[in-house]
């Protein structure tokens, strides 16, 4: 995103100083009126192309499987992530279960055919409201478009062209109340094809890491002091806002030497590693 949009975006988009803003899949670079953020894949770095920042409170979470009450954000965010969904319908109703409007960002399909990406599973564009979603192939359905393309990016002013063209080349939706979306799948997917893939992993006390470009460490560092001007959700309690995945009780923090929040209605336990909450059924203990 150009630099000027991140710090006027939240103006286009009609968010108020009061609304509660979630992210979904922020990894290295978060918008910056986002107040809470999600992201699964922290112990790998599969999906991130730089480090991750946590410059606000950050959930450990399955983007189809969101920890939070419905209707309880008033908007959701999330920006460059669902093309890489396996199950698109379930991420696309959990994030209209939880918030009330948001906005959806991934790259155009047309685009995608000349620019693909390992771990790209599907093209998607807006019709008239509706996200269409087609399911590729392989990630590289065109590499002699591709490679092509890759020729045009290296001449002078293309990045520049880019930026000043966002909405030429990615599908942007504003949804209010519900998702409509249409999934045009033909097969099931053969993961083999995608270059990108996680493998099973033990979760990690830490957190793995890329570099961080400057231009995100200096968005970042510039955050801190704007966001308390537009934002009034800068000191955020995590537990207080989050509910059980089994039963959507309520979680508490029993001390702040405890390592693991408690599910006050099924007794469910969630751990917190490196200080993040890790809200994941696969993480969860009785």
């Amino acid at each position: 995103m150009p630099l000027l949009n991140y710090f006027v975006c939240h103006r286009t988009l009609g968010i108020k100083r009061h609304d509660l803003v979630l992210e979904i899949g922020s990894g290295g670079d978060p918008f910056l009126r986002s107040d809470i953020l999600v992201d699964q894949f922290v112990d790998d770095e599969v999906e991130r192309h730089t480090g991750l920042i946590i410059d606000r409170p950050l959930v450990v979470a399955d983007g189809a499987d969101l920890p939070f009450p419905s209707k309880s954000v008033d908007y959701v965010i999330c920006a460059h992530v669902l093309e890489h969904v396996p199950n698109p319908a379930k991420f696309l109703d959990e994030l209209s279960r939880v918030g009330k409007r948001g906005l959806i960002i991934t790259p155009k399909g047309d685009y995608d055919k000349l620019h693909p990406k390992g771990g790209h599973i599907w093209y998607v564009w807006n019709v008239d409201g509706t996200l269409l979603l087609k399911q590729k192939e392989s990630w590289n359905e065109y590499p002699d478009i591709r490679e092509y393309f890759h020729q045009m990016v290296r001449l002078p002013g293309f990045w520049k062209l880019f930026d000043q063209s966002y909405p030429f080349f990615n599908t942007i939706l504003e949804w209010d109340g519900t998702i409509r979306y249409q999934i045009h799948q033909d097969k099931q997917f053969d993961f083999s094809k995608f270059r990108k893939v996680h493998t099973h992993h033990e979760p990690s006390e830490g957190i793995v890491q890329k570099p961080t470009p400057s231009k995100q460490k200096i968005k970042a560092r510039m955050a801190r002091f704007v966001r308390p001007l537009i934002s009034a959700h800068t000191n955020i309690d995590v537990p207080r806002i989050v509910c059980c995945l089994l039963c959507g009780g309520k979680l508490s923090l029993m001390s702040h030497a405890d390592t693991y929040v408690t599910c006050s209605r099924c007794e469910t336990r969630f751990p917190i590693r490196a200080g993040l909450l890790r809200l994941l059924r696969e993480e969860m203990t009785h």
